[in-house]
């Protein structure tokens, strides 16, 4: 009897040491999956990081090229850019916006033309990076000339290059110095306008600015 439970207690020790070294090494393989997992979780977020970086500077030397050209601050150009397309040339809009600034092949893209001496592009061309950010911010500079007067000449130009010169009129205070913002009736260009601002910002301070020697801006008939 004593034999038995002698054994018994042997084998019931062993089975132990065997659950434990089992249990331990799932502990240790869970370990490992979580690490790993951490590891590839961090690798890919890098790597989101690095392509958004890469993408949001491929077209600087463009933007750069034409914000000397029509005298206009870059990082707005930019701004604008990452709002309208997030820097996806071939974005094509709901209502036929084509490219980077989104532009509509209409008579702006034929006053531009008139304004340049060129000749008006097909519609297919609008979505090359360099002809559509010499439209877009042609257009841009065009809208920020007509509200120069304005302490938020900006957020007008912006308010017009969204929703049109009819509406960015009505939202321009009789004061010149009063606030836009809260004068600009449709909540989706307000909230346009805001976005663009805040990210003009964040680009002018950060270390990737870019930077043209000032201009007197251009003045449109």
């Amino acid at each position: 009897m004593e034999l038995r439970v002698k054994k018994l207690k042997s084998i019931t020790g062993k089975t132990y040491m065997l659950h434990f070294k089992s249990r331990a090494k799932l502990v240790r393989f869970g370990i490992l999956i979580s690490v790993s997992a951490l590891f590839l979780s961090i690798a890919g977020l890098l790597i989101i990081i690095t392509n958004r970086h890469t993408r949001s500077n491929k077209y600087n030397a463009l933007i750069i090229k034409y914000a000397r050209h029509y005298s206009i601050d870059p990082n707005l150009i930019k701004a604008v850019i990452w709002k309208e397309s997030n820097f996806a040339a071939g974005r094509e809009g709901a209502k036929g916006e084509i490219g980077l600034m989104q532009i509509i092949p209409s008579a702006s893209v034929r006053d531009w033309a008139t304004y340049n001496k060129r000749h008006v592009p097909p519609s297919g061309l609008l979505f090359f990076p360099d002809i559509n950010i010499d439209i877009g911010t042609w257009y841009l500079a065009k809208c920020m000339s007509r509200w120069i007067k304005y302490k938020d000449s900006t957020a007008l130009a912006l308010a017009e290059y969204n929703a049109g010169y009819t509406n960015a009129k009505k939202w321009a205070p009789k004061n010149m110095n009063d606030d836009v913002i809260n004068m600009i009736k449709f909540p989706s260009t307000k909230d346009y306008v805001v976005a663009i601002l805040r990210q003009y910002e964040e680009y002018k301070f950060s270390k990737d600015s870019l930077k043209v020697e000032q201009q007197v801006p251009l003045t449109f008939k």
